[in-house]
């Protein structure tokens, strides 16, 4: 009871130190608590990756605007001012 009153108010900001202070059992549930969660977020992450590029799958495509070839002229040439 004394090591877990230690870490009432931490949160998740638990330190090297603090963690090898933890009864051997306790810190193997701790670190075994903690990547069961993170497997859950990868997860998570990639059914949202999955979704968004299936979104971007069904995004219409829309051609960009076309513009006419500007037309050379030379030095001496003048564009007509009519």
């Amino acid at each position: 009871a004394d090591v877990a009153s230690r870490f009432v108010n931490s949160g998740m900001n638990i330190s090297r130190a603090q963690m090898n202070a933890l009864p051997p059992a306790l810190r193997t549930a701790f670190l075994n608590g903690f990547a069961h969660a993170l497997h859950g977020v990868f997860l998570s992450g990639v059914v949202v990756a999955a979704v968004g590029f299936a979104l971007a799958l069904l995004l219409r495509e829309v051609p960009l605007r076309k513009r006419e070839q500007p037309t050379r002229t030379t030095d001496h040439e003048q564009p007509a001012s009519n």
